[in-house]
């Protein structure tokens, strides 16, 4: 995988550009491992070219082989688990949910400080549930490790954050029915993100007036 910067701008300019994405795309995957516990198989950025012969970098991850996320959330891969492998799968995909929603929470009270943050880790179309090299049993782990990052500059991304949040809450009880069991850790940490949600909606009200509608 990798992504670069199309610019005009002189050589030297283009590769301290892309090597600052780099950084900020490392550092975000890290935060969201080391304080969310989000689970990265093992991965380094290295800077090279493209085919275009313009300065990229490159993610180097370990393959992980098993289920998208998204298919056995919507049942759409039909495979049978084993009774120990679904267990660990709905016990992940609850800590999956907590982590995702505590992720967007602290994005949002965050406010429009400016920080940068990966925008696009709540779809679970990035995630596979399998194993990389090593691993004796399967986990769910993040695999669409491009960085896509973006900050909260006005009331319009506060609300796209929002959003987020909104989307992970009103999905629980499908998850639930579609796993057979209940999401306990997740349920009980949202519902303190909603009480949480209040006071920063208040001090936002034309993003209270437009998350009502």
């Amino acid at each position: 995988m990798a992504f670069d910067r199309d610019t005009d701008s002189q050589e030297a300019d283009v590769s301290r550009t892309v090597v600052e994405q780099a950084h900020i795309g490392n550092d975000l995957f890290r935060e969201l491992a080391d304080d969310y516990h989000v689970r990265l198989p093992k991965m380094q950025f290295v800077v090279g070219k493209d085919n275009a012969n313009r300065p990229a970098v490159f993610v180097l991850a370990n393959k992980v082989e098993g289920h998208n996320l998204s298919k056995l959330v919507d049942e759409t891969d039909s495979t049978p688990l084993s009774s120990a492998d679904k267990k660990r799968l709905i016990s992940e995909f609850d800590d999956l949910i907590l982590s995702l929603g505590s992720y967007y929470f602290d994005v949002i009270k965050s406010g429009e400080s400016g920080k940068e943050y990966l925008c696009d880790v709540d779809s679970f179309s990035q995630y596979i549930f399998g194993q990389q090299k090593g691993d004796s049993v399967s986990h769910i782990y993040l695999v669409d490790l491009d960085p896509l990052f973006d900050k909260i500059n006005s009331s319009y991304d506060f609300v796209n954050a929002i959003n987020d949040v909104g989307n992970i809450i009103a999905g629980i009880p499908d998850y639930e029915e579609r796993f057979g069991g209940r999401l306990i850790k997740s349920r009980q940490r949202l519902l303190e993100i909603i009480s949480g949600l209040v006071p920063l909606l208040e001090k936002h009200p034309s993003v209270d007036n437009f998350v009502r509608r």
